[in-house]
């Protein structure tokens, strides 16, 4: 959940939706307390707002994770493999990162470096994977 003046201001330059300020907060008011009126129907709910996501990711991402029984290590994993891959072209599955690849050493040494990198695009390379997969992360 998005906070309701913020959704107002993201939402009236738009060429649908509400076109006063008043509307979007009716809107917003309207959304919200339907959503939170349904949880009392729903088996499993969680809120989360967007200024707490924003101000403690990691907290709040785990929290989320807990709730749906996913281990926040595993989404992290998934997340940087992928990362990994985008931003290197080196395939590193989740499976590989829980075993053999389980250290930052153990990911830089993987592949082989393509043909002409330079020594400070490795150290580049291992300091991005050393902020991106925390060992603590990763064993």
């Amino acid at each position: 959940i998005r906070d309701g003046r913020d959704v107002a201001l993201s939402v009236l330059p738009l060429n649908f939706g509400p076109s006063t300020v008043t509307e979007a907060a009716e809107l917003w008011v309207k959304r919200v307390s339907t959503g939170r009126r349904q949880r009392r129907a729903a088996n499993h709910y969680t809120e989360v707002t967007y200024e707490d996501l924003i101000a403690d990711t990691e907290a709040t991402l785990r929290r989320v994770c807990e709730f749906l029984d996913l281990g926040f290590d595993s989404l992290f994993l998934t997340q940087a493999s992928g990362a990994i891959q985008s931003r290197f072209g080196v395939k590193v599955t989740f499976r590989q990162m829980l075993g053999d690849l389980s250290s930052v050493a153990a990911l830089t040494a993987h592949e082989p470096l393509p043909p002409g990198w330079a020594s400070e695009r490795v150290e580049a390379a291992q300091a991005w994977i050393c902020r991106a997969v925390p060992d603590a992360l990763l064993s």
